[in-house]
């Protein structure tokens, strides 16, 4: 028979196996349910909130941009230009001969007009050049006789002032003189190469000034507009000559039907010489006629640079 000793130590052994076995299910329990307390963790079943997405980068696109080219002065350029154009007084001069002496005075026109055709290069720096094809033209209509030289002739032709006694002959030189109605055309075509320089090449107002070396082929048909002598032909020839410009002007720029380029319109003065006087033959003495070219232009153009 077991002593109470060993009863007690039997039935300790047994209680304590059976909580070391309850504290282990429990152990088991907590970790499986995540390790919370169960003052935390009250019910295993309560769902878990689902974590929060991360934030979205919104990309922006840059906007593209169309490269427009940019407008510059620099290139090619054609155009046109239209003048006023006044002759202004001529001197006009022959030798004569001792018959008949010499002949001098000074012609007038009632003006004209020019127009032209232009082909040039801009560098970009105030600097163009220019290629210019043009025609002039003008209307001479009085002349007043200083010497008259052969034009004794017009009153009843040479052979008549030749049968003159010399009384007579210096009445009709004398009647000869002063201011004569003459009518006739003068035209030239001009070729000429220009420069010019602006002096706002950027900007929409362009002042500029130029100069221009070229030649001229210049042509004429006077007859007398005085009495009897009416449609007497005085000069009909033509001569050509170097001749030289100079003038100033202001330009002013507008957008030109394409990309990077640009119309400019303009008004200008320009004076036209010849560096020699053409010589014309004379209709009444077959003498040759000296005679000055000079003139004024007054206009405007236009010009497209691409």
């Amino acid at each position: 028979m077991r002593s109470f000793f060993e009863i007690v130590k039997d039935r300790f052994l047994r209680v304590s196996f059976f909580v070391f076995l309850f504290s282990m299910l429990i152990g088991s329990y907590v970790v499986l349910a995540g390790g919370l307390p169960p003052d935390v963790r009250q019910d295993s079943n309560i769902e878990e909130m689902p974590a929060e997405a991360p934030p979205v980068e919104t990309v922006v696109e840059a906007p593209v941009v169309e490269e427009v080219p940019e407008k510059t002065s620099r290139g090619f350029t054609v155009g046109a230009r239209g003048s006023f154009f006044l002759l202004g007084d001529s001197d006009f001069s022959a030798p004569g001969s001792e018959q008949y002496g010499p002949l001098s005075g000074t012609a007038s026109d009632d003006g004209g007009y020019n127009f032209s055709f232009l082909l040039g290069y801009d560098f970009g720096n105030g600097l163009r050049l220019e290629a210019e094809a043009g025609y002039i033209y003008s209307c001479i209509n009085e002349m007043d006789v200083k010497e008259p030289g052969s034009l004794v002739c017009l009153a009843g032709g040479c052979d008549f002032y030749n049968s003159l006694p010399s009384d007579g002959q210096e009445a009709v030189k004398e009647a000869a003189k002063g201011e004569k109605n003459i009518d006739g055309p003068v035209s030239a075509f001009a070729f000429m190469i220009n420069a010019y320089y602006d002096l706002n090449p950027d900007g929409k107002l362009v002042p500029y000034v130029g100069a221009g070396l070229g030649v001229l082929n210049l042509s004429t048909d006077v007859e007398s507009a005085e009495g009897a002598a009416t449609g007497t032909v005085l000069i009909d020839d033509s001569d050509s000559v170097f001749a030289y410009q100079v003038g100033a002007g202001l330009g002013y720029k507008i957008d030109g039907p394409g990309n990077g380029s640009d119309v400019t319109l303009s008004v200008d003065y320009r004076y036209l010489a010849s560096f020699e006087n053409p010589e014309f033959a004379g209709e009444i003495t077959g003498g040759t006629v000296e005679t000055e070219f000079a003139g004024h232009y007054l206009g405007g153009g236009i010009r497209l640079a691409f």
